[in-house]
């Protein structure tokens, strides 16, 4: 991840695809984007608010964001790179 990235965080701190994006982002003088709650409109909001760069998501996260209805979703301008993994 570059310098001053910003992270979304959908996937939990503790899993092993997340667990080292704290100690990165510190790193690399990123932000730590959170949620209280993850749905589609919320994850939209976020990335179009804070500028979002980052993001993990389970395929769950990314397919309630392809699915999303047309009110929930927001444009924003930057590219927002994506990692996923299942079981």
């Amino acid at each position: 991840m570059p310098l001053n990235s910003k992270y979304l965080w959908t996937l939990p701190m503790f899993h092993c695809n997340g667990w080292v994006f704290p100690w990165t982002l510190a790193l690399s003088a990123g932000t730590n984007v959170c949620l209280r709650k993850v749905t589609a409109a919320n994850i939209y909001n976020a990335i179009a608010d804070h500028g979002v760069t980052h993001m993990c998501g389970a395929p769950i996260v990314l397919n309630t964001l392809a699915q999303a209805p047309a009110a929930a979703r927001r444009e924003f301008p930057q590219t927002v790179k994506v990692m996923t993994a299942a079981a």
